[in-house]
């Protein structure tokens, strides 16, 4: 059985849909699975982890070079080119394979490629099934915290597939900087640890609400009822108990972005062009007036320091000699975009999200303004969680998809001086009736 697929879009099967979305499913779960194996049988080590995580790439560009590199591939190929132009320098510059870089921007080049070669049914029933999971194990989580330990026993599985040492402090059995903190940013609602859900530790969760709430805004229109309301419990009840304020920003950015839309398309056409440079600007000023002294986790505490570590940065570390300092850059974002991956790989990516997607139509426009403005808002703080395996797959795999929609989506008409009009009339109408 063959699948219809528009003219630059590779024939799969049904079958080769399903193995697919099959390894974006185990690349979101299999830290979970290990962490059950591990918890119950104890035998998972961090050669398992990586294994499994070099597995999963092998088998997403196995699958691509199937049907080989079609037309609208070759944005992602010269990205491909530039991430191989500073695989390069950094070697010459440190005598070292930049490893990490490559497994980063793989996992963005695999997932988005294998999003362009994705069904939409599955797709979406893909994210629907992960969410379900979530939800399940998250609401098991929130009940009992000793059968949600019992069960994946995270602070042992970081252990021993992280090295990550169990602080004496931690007598729950759950990932360390789960643990709530005096002080610490909540919603008042659940104050004794932060959630994890299938993720194991809070920040990967909290980006996997974020995705799912770009998910939820790009796609609202074709969702089902059952489906919105899950999405959005889960949304809802992830926020309130993980307190992220990151991902509860994007939730809120989300919302306002889809209603603006509604109302002013041209809007977001706007804030997609100005997003990025704009978030990097109002950052560096926040950082700047706070004289880049991390001042706390708040919010110019964060900005500082992950401002301050990129500004501190040298010429020759844009050109691959700061490789070695990319240990002390995990919070800064653009510090370790730079140091981890030149100035060019850094360029190739940032022109990537910006340029893969026509701002023509409905759903690229949306989902591609809110990917900036995720990977923005990373940027500023610390922006690894944007490669992470766990979360990464849905969201380039929609980046991918969406461009295989493009000849057919709904185009975007040149509303600027028609959305104004409109905008006039509301409020002398408004105005109007109240005088």
């Amino acid at each position: 059985m063959q699948t219809f697929d528009s003219s630059n879009r590779p024939f799969f099967t049904r079958n080769q849909h399903i193995i697919i979305a099959a390894i974006a499913f185990l690349g979101i779960t299999y830290n979970a699975i290990f962490a059950f194996v591990y918890s119950n049988v104890g035998i998972i080590s961090d050669g398992h982890v990586i294994m499994a995580e070099m597995a999963i790439s092998f088998a997403g560009l196995s699958v691509i070079l199937i049907k080989g590199i079609k037309e609208n591939d070759k944005l992602i190929m010269m990205f491909a080119v530039t991430v191989g132009i500073s695989v390069i320098l950094i070697y010459i510059a440190s005598s070292l394979v930049a490893v990490n870089m490559i497994r980063n921007f793989l996992i963005v080049i695999i997932f988005t490629m294998l999003g362009y070669r994705l069904s939409k049914q599955v797709y979406h029933r893909l994210v629907y099934t992960i969410a379900i999971i979530v939800l399940f194990i998250l609401i098991i989580e929130i009940t009992s915290v000793e059968a949600y330990v019992s069960l994946f026993s995270p602070a042992r599985y970081y252990e021993a597939t992280r090295g990550i040492e169990i602080k004496d402090f931690n007598d729950t059995g759950l990932f360390g900087n789960a643990l709530s903190f005096e002080g610490r940013f909540n919603f008042g609602f659940f104050n004794t640890h932060r959630t994890s859900s299938i993720f194991l530790e809070q920040v990967s969760f909290a980006n996997f609400l974020s995705v799912l709430a770009i998910y939820t805004a790009t796609f609202w229109r074709e969702l089902s009822a059952n489906r919105k309301t899950i999405y959005l419990t889960l949304i809802i009840l992830g926020l309130l108990t993980n307190n992220s304020r990151t991902s509860s920003t994007v939730a809120v950015i989300c919302f306002l972005l889809y209603n603006l839309y509604a109302f002013l398309p041209s809007a977001i056409t706007l804030i997609r062009r100005a997003c990025f440079i704009t978030t990097f600007s109002v950052a560096s000023i926040v950082a700047m007036n706070n004289d880049f002294i991390y001042s706390g986790d708040n919010f110019e505490g964060r900005l500082s320091l992950g401002m301050g570590r990129f500004y501190d940065l040298e010429a020759l570390d844009y050109l691959g000699f700061g490789w070695n300092k990319i240990d002390s850059l995990w919070d800064s974002g653009f510090g370790y975009l730079i140091a981890s991956s030149t100035i060019f790989a850094a360029v190739g990516f940032i022109a990537f999200i910006h340029l893969y997607l026509s701002s023509r139509f409905r759903n690229q426009l949306l989902f591609s303004t809110l990917l900036i403005i995720y990977i923005s808002l990373n940027l500023v703080i610390g922006g690894n969680a944007i490669y992470s395996m766990k979360t990464a797959p849905l969201l380039w795999m929609a980046f991918g998809f969406l461009k295989s929609e493009e000849s057919s989506d709904e185009a975007v008409e040149n509303t600027n001086l028609s959305s104004l009009v409109l905008l006039g009339v509301y409020f002398a109408h408004r105005k109007n009736r109240l005088g």
